[in-house]
């Protein structure tokens, strides 16, 4: 009697400790057909880079910019250059496709407890050990956002837009000069830029009056608006001596996968008279990506990457511990930006304990952020 109760007893135990083994998905020695898969996520780097665009747009009189207006620092041509206003730099949490794990109970424990499995849409492990019903709340990716295009690296997130088109106020044709035969003639260039002296001269004296009370004429606001028109009139006519500058902001986007060991990636390339360009472009500077590691785990008994691709681990999970990297953006070896973020891929790999456990995972990267037992 004492037998079958110690028989018993060993079995209950037997089936209480299954068997369940974890193993790389790629792992030639495995011959397993059904089990569990998950993924441990890896980072990709979004850059947002804000570029500005001005364009330059010459006046039609420029030619006489310095013999009438005294004015020496104009438009002389039509143009357009480009400057870097700002780069934001944030990451993205997808599945790895290197680190894609089985986990599968023995054939001799067939009749274990099912395993509870939590996993984000794209099958990376978010929690072990907890019913659906009993899933912790913040367990899973937060706000998702939209996987990058990995055959798109480099992309505008600004539809083009059509060029603003710049206007100059027109000079009319003097009424007082009339051809018998063809009616009004056309102004030339130098009697337009007459004209427009004069006009600026006029407009300069009224906006004195304005300022100084000649004109005893003060009803608040009113006065403020008409303070600013004729600035604004007086402005348009200087502006087809000096010419005009339009400005508008292109947000473009490139997303980077760092590999392990990596310390540089080149980004692209950036002209001011061409913008953001590809990397394989012949002009431009280059815009560089550099990686400061801060972590370097001396001290943690981590998987080598044979182990983690060749072995077997009983009652084990395998999840990561992601490095803390300072990542700076430079363009000529002048640091545009800079940002401490935690790569994944960069960190490493260790096994933990599966069985009788509750686990929480960190979806964004891999790290365990909580564990206690049954």
């Amino acid at each position: 009697m004492k037998k079958l109760f110690l028989l018993i007893m060993l079995c209950a135990s037997f089936y209480a400790n299954a068997q369940y083994i974890t193993t790389h998905a790629k792992n030639d020695f495995s011959k397993q057909t059904d089990g569990i898969y998950y993924y441990l996520p890896r980072n990709v780097l979004r850059i947002d880079i804000m570029v500005e665009q001005t364009d330059y747009h010459k006046g039609p009189l420029a030619e006489y910019a310095e013999q009438m207006l005294g004015v020496y620092d104009y438009i002389r041509t039509d143009g357009v250059s480009y400057s870097i206003k700002d780069i934001k730099i944030s990451t993205i949490a997808q599945p790895d496709p290197n680190l894609c794990f089985q986990v599968y109970v023995e054939d001799k424990n067939r009749d274990a407890s099912p395993l509870n499995f939590n996993f984000t849409p794209d099958g990376v492990i978010t929690s072990f050990g907890y019913r659906d019903d009993m899933i912790p709340a913040d367990v899973g990716l937060k706000e998702k956002e939209e996987h990058p295009k990995e055959k798109r690296p480099h992309e505008k997130d600004l539809f083009p837009k059509k060029d603003e088109e710049v206007s100059f106020i027109k000079i009319l044709m003097n009424p007082d000069n009339e051809d018998e035969n063809s009616g009004l003639r056309q102004l030339t260039l130098e009697e337009q830029a007459v004209i427009a002296v004069d006009n600026i001269n006029r407009i300069q004296q009224a906006y004195y009056d304005l300022v100084t009370g000649y004109q005893e004429v003060n009803y608040g606001n009113t006065m403020k608006f008409m303070v600013q028109k004729t600035l604004e009139l007086k402005n348009e006519y200087e502006c087809l001596f000096t010419g005009k500058t339009s400005r508008r902001i292109i947000k473009e986007t490139i997303y980077i996968t760092p590999e392990p060991g990596q310390e540089t990636v080149n980004v692209a390339r950036f002209s001011s008279s061409d913008g953001l360009l590809p990397v394989n472009a012949k002009k431009g500077e280059i815009i560089k990506m550099q990686f400061k590691n801060e972590n370097n785990f001396k001290d943690v008994n981590y998987l080598t990457d044979e182990a983690i691709k060749t072995s077997n681990f009983n009652n084990k999970l395998l999840y990561r511990i992601p490095r803390n990297t300072t990542v700076e953006i430079l363009l000529d070896n002048e640091v545009l930006a800079s940002k401490q973020v935690k790569i994944s891929q960069f960190g490493v790999i260790l096994s933990c304990v599966m069985n009788k456990m509750k686990i929480k995972f960190d979806p964004n990267t891999g790290q365990i952020i909580s564990i206690s037992r049954e």
